[in-house]
């Protein structure tokens, strides 16, 4: 249950990272559109795609670490924007959780 917690702390910090990756790349007027633009990609892939409750054919543990390969990317996005540590420390936070949800193995129940 804390791992399933932490989950969505990084998938929300992913949400938080894409927005500010989005107002990075953009040029300085646009930058809040940008950071908006990023927020919404990767809020709009995830719910469709890698949500628990997503209507997708894609197993539930694969969606999980197509999600984490996702967020990696932003986490790499991060470092290259000139955040090495906090790039360096979303991704061992993203593996570490990732790792946890391989050991507890298949879920049933209200979260799955």
């Amino acid at each position: 249950m804390i791992n399933l917690a932490m989950r969505f702390a990084l998938e929300l910090a992913g949400v938080a990272t894409a927005a500010y990756l989005g107002s990075y790349i953009v040029p300085s007027g646009w930058r809040l559109v940008g950071g908006i633009a990023g927020a919404v990609a990767l809020a709009t892939v995830w719910g469709i795609f890698l949500a628990p409750r997503a209507n997708s054919p894609i197993p539930l543990t694969a969606r999980e670490l197509i999600g984490t390969v996702l967020l990696l990317a932003v986490a790499a996005g991060l470092a290259a924007a000139g955040q090495l540590w906090l790039g360096l420390g979303f991704g061992a936070l993203l593996i570490a959780n990732q790792a946890a949800l391989l050991l507890i193995g298949p879920r049933t129940g209200e979260f799955a």
